[in-house]
């Protein structure tokens, strides 16, 4: 592998493995190839970018542990923008204070 970013290392395996399972949620759920991998993330990186993210920002993704909160990471990525992992276990009133402080300019959620 020469990838030397997530992106480029996402790249590499893609040519190599990319019809092999990348992911798969706990319990055997839901499962993800690397190919499968690199098109959502790319669709959600060109997403947020269209929504104003980009190089230096952060977004707060308010997740649970799921394949979503990888794709995200990746995508923020690819934009040269960060992750702010928020524990989902707390409430809005516990949010607040940490949104408040660290200002990212989004906030993923779940559907």
């Amino acid at each position: 592998m020469t990838g030397s970013t997530l992106t480029e290392l996402l790249d590499d395996l893609c040519a190599g493995h990319g019809e092999r399972v990348a992911l798969v949620e706990s319990g055997g759920g839901r499962s993800l190839t690397f190919e499968g991998l690199r098109g959502a993330a790319g669709a959600l990186a060109a997403e947020l970018a269209r929504r104003g993210v980009g190089r230096g920002d952060m977004v707060a993704l308010w997740l649970p542990n799921v394949l979503e909160y990888l794709v995200c990471e990746l995508a923020l990525a690819a934009l040269g923008a960060a992750g702010l992992g928020v524990n989902t276990r707390y409430h809005e009133h516990d949010v607040a204070p940490l949104l408040e402080r660290a200002a990212p300019v989004g906030v993923v959620v779940p559907r």
